[in-house]
């Protein structure tokens, strides 16, 4: 062995890699360059036939007594992308169905009159409202959606009014004062349009979202109630302490309604082109419910929704 195969063997055994494409007979010279080289695609076989990608010694390595090397193992195969962990979505079209609660906060004083009485005026009251509808998500942006939706809000809710208080003849013909409360509820329901801009601010799905939102009433109903709270053992003639005063529907009610709606949401991916929407929102009212007083209705809205990807 002379000094220039034995200085190629001791790099060799150094680097732990073998000397391949070295120039020697039966190969195109290349010069001397220490890596790796893949088989020719003829050599010992069939022309034209294919051989997997390995590692060859050079004769001074062969010379030097180094073992064959090993051959290289394959690349592993790309991974399917994980859509739960890295959904990668935010340039796709998000459609579904959402349901939840409206809590009411009605503000303002409003008299219920049926042109020949006023039974009641009440100032402020609150109630619980059904609320469903469908909406869905267009992206402009990886960050930045559009967000139509169209629902049904349950928009009452019960009011005190003013109590009443008047002289009786109580026991043993006495006059005594009487007071009587009243109750007020209005059930309306509303059909709406609501235009929001989300903007996605979290990695997991979290956006704020904020725009306008118009509605129509379509279905509206009032009751009154007269309770005799003092003094006790008072009645009314039919011998209850609670009488219903009225019941039907008044005309005094601005049937198409402007507010605006601002809050947060997330879209939180469940399944594979599936997602759980839970989201808040406030309604600050730009419009009165009544026609004539200060009436106005806010609300604080929470809905789920699942929403599909397309």
């Amino acid at each position: 062995m002379n000094t220039r195969t034995l200085s190629l063997a001791i790099i060799a055994l150094l680097l732990g890699s073998p000397i391949c494409r070295a120039q020697t007979s039966g190969w195109p010279a290349a010069g001397h360059a220490i890596g790796l080289a893949a088989t020719p695609a003829s050599r010992g076989g069939d022309a034209g036939e294919p051989h997997a990608s390995q590692a060859r010694p050079s004769p001074a390595a062969t010379a030097a007594g180094l073992p064959e090397p090993a051959p290289l193992p394959p690349l592993p195969a790309p991974k399917p992308d994980d859509r739960i962990l890295d959904p990668g979505d935010a340039g796709m079209l998000l459609i579904g169905p959402f349901a939840g609660l409206d809590y009411n906060m009605h503000t303002g004083q409003f008299t219920i009159s049926d042109g020949n009485f006023s039974c009641c005026t009440a100032d402020g009251g609150s109630g619980l409202g059904l609320v469903f509808g469908g909406k869905a998500f267009i992206p402009l942006s990886e960050t930045f959606s559009l967000s139509p939706r169209i629902l049904y809000e349950g928009r009452g809710g019960t009011f005190t009014g003013t109590p009443d208080s008047m002289l009786i003849f109580g026991q043993n013909q006495q006059l005594e004062t009487a007071q009587i409360d009243k109750e007020f509820k209005a059930s309306i329901g509303t059909l709406g349009v609501d235009l929001l801009a989300t903007l996605t601010v979290t990695d997991f799905g979290l956006y704020l979202a904020a725009g306008p939102s118009a509605s129509y009433v379509i279905a509206k109903d009032f009751s009154q109630t007269a309770t005799i709270t003092r003094p006790s053992g008072v009645t009314f003639l039919d011998g209850s302490t609670s009488q219903e005063m009225f019941h039907g529907d008044l005309d005094i009610i601005n049937r198409f309604q402007m507010a605006l709606r601002g809050g947060v949401g997330a879209n939180i991916p469940i399944a594979q082109n599936l997602y759980l929407n839970p989201e808040a929102l406030y309604g600050f009212p730009l419009t009165k419910f009544s026609k004539q007083d200060n009436w106005k209705g806010s609300t604080l809205q929470g809905t789920i929704g699942l929403m599909f990807a397309f």
